[in-house]
């Protein structure tokens, strides 16, 4: 299946779906024999007939009654199955193409977030997976967002790099952003990449963002359950912090999102926003841990926007961002712990919202009321949309 096309879904995230679990799984080539390799490919071959090429690699959301975004959808599967570029008229919309690494799932749930607003704004959206990316220029997009510093840039098509952390020089994530004309970044610092490009003759151009999420009602349900999205980064840290969750995992009231096998709490990985947003609602409390990195150069994990978001009590570390702008509207515990230490806090707080249940609604109304007021990513896509039609000269 090339695009999900089925019009009067209830949400554009709802609408986007994959081949993936239609097709064989590559194993890895130190796992198996000549003979295995030569008969994986001949059924790979066999399930992949009659299918376009590109249908598993691009993906378009839509909302019930999005016109713009329904009509492009159509022209991709057209694409699709013609492989002919899919015409630009001229009519004042902006056509983006947003670059995805499928393993990467926060910054693809990012990328699915601006898409739908982007689309509720009359814009064409779409995604491109990393590997096909030769296919962008069939699209005919305006511009094109890389959500992760591993990819060049198109050529012949204007772009921007999402810049999420503080990176060494001698990184080479650091490189290939170099590479790019204009940097989207959060609480991370671009001014080494500027001087570096200017070296060169080259000007970067920075456009800050808060990588938040949609505006939501306020949601007074209970707050009894601890949600927790096991994170992909600091595998040192995740060890360190491997009797935390043990503890946490016996206590009845943790649930973990992502990968974490080993945890009985642990319900997997959710790709979708909308839904993860759901599930942390009904939970009624977020847990958020910044990792090594996040702490040391302040860069954010948007966490905390999707914990208030979802209008729950956030326990939290002491990260700069969260104490400056939520203040006592979260309840905090200290990084520099130890695993025992962090449990005896969290489990503290758990016990006190169990047990004032109105105070625990109060105070997930005011950081819910915090980000509706300061960071709504509504706000963030009109900047978006603001500097893209600079750079293209666009009114």
């Amino acid at each position: 299946m090339a695009v999900s096309a089925v019009a009067g879904v209830d949400s554009a995230i709802s609408s986007i779906s994959y081949s993936d679990r239609q097709l064989p799984e590559e194993p890895s080539v130190a796992d198996i024999s000549p003979e295995r390799r030569r008969v994986r490919s001949q059924v790979r071959r066999r399930a992949l007939a009659g299918r376009p090429s590109l249908g598993r690699q691009i993906f378009c959301p839509f909302g019930k009654g999005d016109v713009s975004s329904e009509e492009f959808c159509g022209k991709l599967q057209a694409m699709c199955r013609s492989g002919q570029a899919i015409p630009k008229e001229r009519d004042g919309r902006l056509r983006i193409v947003f670059l995805v690494s499928p393993k990467a799932l926060g910054t693809q749930a990012l990328a699915l977030r601006l898409m739908e607003l982007l689309a509720q704004r009359g814009h064409e959206c779409c995604c491109c997976r990393s590997g096909t990316f030769h296919w962008v220029e069939k699209i005919q997009p305006d511009f094109a967002i890389s959500m992760l510093p591993v990819f060049d840039p198109p050529a012949n098509v204007p772009s921007a790099q999402f810049w999420p952390l503080n990176i060494s020089e001698k990184n080479g994530r650091f490189q290939r952003a170099l590479r790019y004309d204009n940097i989207f970044y959060g609480t991370a610092n671009i001014r080494k990449l500027q001087r570096m490009a200017a070296r060169d003759g080259r000007k970067i151009r920075g456009l800050p963002l808060t990588i938040s999420c949609k505006k939501t009602e306020f949601y007074g349900g209970p707050k009894e359950r601890l949600v927790y999205y096991f994170p992909l980064w600091g595998a040192r840290r995740k060890e360190y912090l491997a009797p935390l969750y043990e503890k946490l995992d016996s206590t009845g009231y943790f649930e973990v999102y992502g990968v974490a096998p080993k945890l009985k709490s642990c319900r997997g990985v959710v790709k979708d926003p909308n839904e993860l947003l759901r599930l942390t609602k009904e939970g009624g409390v977020s847990l958020i841990l910044h990792g090594a990195d996040h702490l040391r150069n302040g860069t954010l994990s948007s966490r905390i926007f999707e914990a208030a978001a979802a209008s729950t009590v956030v326990i939290c570390d002491r990260h700069p961002f969260v104490v400056k702008h939520f203040g006592d509207s979260v309840l905090y515990i200290d990084q520099n712990g130890s695993p025992d230490e962090l449990f005896r806090q969290i489990d503290g707080h758990m016990q006190w919202i169990r047990s004032h249940p109105r105070e625990a609604v109060e105070l997930a109304r005011r950081s819910h009321a915090i980000f509706i007021e300061k960071f709504p990513l509504e706000r963030e896509v009109e900047k978006i949309e603001t500097f893209i039609r600079e750079v293209l000269g666009k009114s």
